[in-house]
């Protein structure tokens, strides 16, 4: 990694766990490795100013780049890592991009917290999502985002 280069991570082989990475916005190219040293592939994919983003975005258990753009709440998304365009591409409501799987099918999709206010969007899932509904308010300001999976383990503690 380089100065500018931002750290991410993802199941980039489906084999449930994380691996290292890294966007270069320099040239927009995903760096993405097995391990911290053995260089997986990379990825020519990005525009000015954008967010890099990972997550499943098709539900076969590997993890892919997308791009958000913030000046327009604009998301592309990449299909696999094969190819060198977007296979999704949609808006969102301007806010902090956070990757979420919200109906529990595997499928992860970007959604925007602006002010407290989150939205939710399924544009890249033919899913029924569970919960939330699709704008609610949290009572964090800015700055203290928060996605993950929680699971109530056995006893409920």
């Amino acid at each position: 990694m380089t100065g500018g280069d931002v750290p991410v991570a993802g199941d980039w082989e489906g084999a449930h766990k994380a691996a290292p990475g890294f966007y270069r916005p320099a040239d927009h190219t995903w760096h993405l490795f097995r391990s911290a040293a053995e260089e997986l592939t990379v990825i020519p994919f990005g525009y000015a100013g954008g967010v890099p983003l990972t997550g499943d975005w098709t539900g076969d258990g590997r993890s892919k780049p997308g791009i958000y753009l913030p000046e327009r709440g604009y998301v592309l998304l990449l299909g696999s890592r094969a190819k060198k365009s977007p296979s999704q591409e949609y808006t969102v409501p301007l806010g902090s991009p956070v990757v979420v799987n919200w109906s529990g099918t595997g499928v992860d999709t970007v959604n925007t917290v602006n002010h407290g206010v989150w939205f939710r969007q399924v544009a890249n899932c033919q899913c029924h999502p569970g919960n939330p509904v699709a704008a609610f308010t949290s009572r964090l300001s800015e700055g203290q985002l928060f996605a993950g999976r929680w699971k109530i383990p056995q006893g409920g503690r």
